[in-house]
């Protein structure tokens, strides 16, 4: 029996001895093998089925992209897979077997074991898959010394290990950092490395490279590759991005609706794509000379108001909306105490005694502009953001908005405003963002209450015209955690579009690629 379980854990073929004597050898058991997979949740308004008769297999060693718009059940059917799913769902129907082991019917003590070591899965919220009052280095260990991979005596050079793997800078220093100290690409880097520390044999990636650079983007996904091929580690890579797929996958599954409705070999789906759907999601690739109209489904694509807006003129000649020059932005450095303090002090070059996030960046923003802030992740994006909204203080420099030094105005006070509705934010974290407990209705009214002096029956009326670009009036009831996390997305969208800014942080029609090291702005 033993022999048994050992083979078809290491996924090698299965005899299956005759009353004749006669042995017939079946085909290799699938690492994974999920068959008419249906979950349900339930509601306050019913049980509604995010996935149904869903089939999915992996082999070992193999790579398989799950392709779907949002809500299509992509995450949901990993979910189930883990046998992580909320308390409000259910697998109704189907069976999942990891390496022979019916997930279903495991234990709680069996599921924690092959969690980590065996199966593992990067999350689409880097900062909700961490503990916040625990620093990153510790989380790693944890997994770590969870299943006893490492003695632990190695635990911390492990750990920074996997950190210097998944690129991050100074990881020594940065394994002594907590989560809210780290930029959304750098959170995103360590939650790959916690689901990469104990060597499994599946790794589900859902959305690996959301927060991520370009380039850092190109090194994790070929990272993944690298691991895959060592230690015939299997990959579901559930992405947007079809050219992420066709580049790293081996086969793709196209969901729609919570249904499966194509699977192929990844050549096949990107060459001669067989469901219509998967043609429709060939034509949303945004392409080089293609429009916003163009992108649109068939049936949309003639729809009132999907017009395409020229790059040029609007603005142009008058005097900027916005004016940023040579800001700065300082972090006390932490020092470590006691002897280890002293060690490093000795060193011949010692580090200031603080860290600047930005270093002297100036930028302008012309009235009906769109500006891209780009660089890679860490380089003071999100901080430059932050301050041009008055969220956080500067340290230097000058932010003009309008003709008015917003820059001298302390954050608390900003606040309080009436400039405060003229400058919104779409922040990084769309989750982090909502309140968890407001419907979307009310997280789209609440800014127009708070700066509209809107009052009445707000959260009766349909919320219209903007609500209807984001595409969720049917989901109006519905609260944060009943969406999918692309679709909490377009609620704080609707809601910045509420209040009738002026200026927003959003898409953009110029790039301003930012150095934070050399101090430079640098025009595209």
């Amino acid at each position: 029996m033993g022999c048994a379980t050992s083979s078809i854990r290491n996924g090698e073929p299965e005899s299956t001895v005759l009353p004749e004597g006669l042995i017939v050898v079946s085909e290799t058991v699938p690492l994974l093998e999920v068959a008419d997979l249906t979950v349900e949740f339930s509601t306050r308004h019913g049980v509604v089925r995010a996935v149904e008769h869903v089939d999915v297999h992996v082999a070992k060693g193999e790579t398989v992209g799950i392709v779907g718009e949002s809500g299509s059940g992509k995450s949901v059917t990993s979910y189930a897979v883990m046998r992580i799913l909320d308390r409000a769902g259910h697998i109704a129907q189907g069976a999942v077997r990891f390496t022979g082991l019916d997930v279903r019917a495991a234990s709680e003590d069996e599921m924690r074991d092959l969690r980590g070591r065996e199966m593992s899965m990067i999350f689409q919220n880097p900062r909700a898959a961490l503990n916040p009052i625990r620093k990153i280095g510790r989380q790693i260990e944890d997994v770590l010394e969870q299943h006893s991979q490492v003695d632990s005596s190695a635990l911390t050079d492990r750990a920074i290990e996997m950190l210097d793997q998944v690129r991050i800078a100074r990881p020594r220093e940065r394994y002594h950092a907590y989560p809210f100290e780290l930029s959304g690409g750098m959170c995103q880097r360590v939650v790959i490395a916690l689901a990469l520390a104990c060597r499994p044999q599946l790794l589900i990636a859902d959305e690996p490279t959301t927060g991520l650079d370009v380039t850092t983007q190109k090194t994790v996904m070929d990272l993944i590759v690298e691991l895959t091929r060592e230690r015939g580690m299997s990959t579901i890579l559930i992405t947007h991005d079809l050219g992420l797929a066709a580049t790293y996958c081996d086969r793709v599954v196209v969901m729609e609706k919570g249904h499966v409705v194509e699977s192929a070999a990844s050549r096949d789906i990107f060459t001669a794509p067989a469901h219509p759907y998967t043609r429709k999601l060939m034509r949303a690739t945004p392409r080089p000379g293609k429009s916003l109209r163009d992108l649109l489904p068939e049936d949309e694509s003639g729809v009132e108001g999907a017009t395409s807006v020229s790059p040029s003129g609007k603005g142009m000649g008058t005097a900027p909306l916005l004016v940023v020059e040579k800001l700065v932005k300082e972090y006390p450095r932490k020092r470590l105490g006691g002897a280890v303090g002293k060690i490093f002090t000795r060193r011949p070059a010692p580090e200031p005694d603080t860290f600047r996030a930005v270093d002297g960046i100036s930028f302008t923003v012309a009235r009906g502009e769109s500006v891209g802030l780009v660089g890679e992740s860490g380089c003071g994006k999100s901080t430059t953001s932050t301050m041009v909204m008055r969220l956080i203080d500067k340290s230097d420099g000058v932010i003009m908005f309008d003709g008015e030094d917003i820059g001298a105005i302390p954050a608390k006070s900003f606040a309080r405003l009436p400039l405060r509705k003229r400058i919104q934010m779409v922040f990084q974290d769309p989750t982090d963002s909502l309140n968890p407990r407001f419907t979307a209705a009310r997280a789209i009214a609440d800014p127009i209450l708070r700066l509209g002096g809107a009052v009445g029956k707000i959260f009766t009326r349909r919320p219209a015209p903007e609500p209807d670009i984001s595409r969720i009036n049917s989901r109006a009831g519905r609260r944060r955690a009943s969406a999918s996390p692309a679709r909490s997305r377009s609620i704080p969208i609707s809601s910045c579009l509420t209040s009738r800014r002026r200026r927003s942080t959003s898409r953009c029609r110029r790039s301003c690629s930012i150095s934070c090291r050399s101090s430079r702005t640098r025009w595209a």
